[in-house]
């Protein structure tokens, strides 16, 4: 099972939603790295992917969204999976990257509040793009040998 969370714009960025109960270390975490700054939607901007630790030896899989049908100019949609070990290892990224989903308006946040099914027999290769070894490691030593550094991969959308 992969739980998950929804945040989002209520008196304030915050949790909206969730398939599982978080401890206030958790809740803390995914609230900073959910919200976006800045006034108002950039042209283009179709949201972004990250992932990050969280405490109790879990790891999340987020997407951001500008929330510009919302009253409050900056409000986002965060839409963050909550994995285990079991289900980083069993599903590939682009397939859990596929999961996330933009909620249509405030109102529906209930798809939000249930666990999803692990994948099972997933196509592994739709939409994979072929990275090259040196790329690769490039990539990967930027991010753990320098945790600090931030790492920016540009996309087509």
């Amino acid at each position: 099972m992969i739980h998950q969370a929804l945040y989002g714009y209520a008196e304030g960025h915050g949790l909206l939603a969730t398939s599982t109960k978080l401890s206030s270390e958790q809740r803390t975490r995914l609230a900073q790295l959910t919200d976006l700054s800045g006034p108002a939607p950039v042209r283009g901007f179709d949201g972004y992917l990250c992932g990050f630790e969280l405490p109790g030896r879990l790891y999340a899989l987020t997407r951001t969204w500008f929330a510009t049908e919302l009253p409050r100019p900056g409000c986002v949609w965060t839409h963050a999976l909550l994995l285990s070990r079991e289900a980083i290892e069993s599903v590939r990224i682009p397939t859990l990257a596929r999961m996330l989903r933009r909620p249509r308006s405030a109102a529906e946040i209930e798809p939000y509040t249930v666990g999803l099914p692990i994948p099972v027999g997933a196509d592994l290769t739709s939409g994979q793009q072929v990275i090259d070894l040196g790329s690769l490691a490039s990539l990967a030593s930027t991010l753990y040998q320098t945790p600090l550094r931030r790492v920016c991969v540009p996309a087509d959308s």
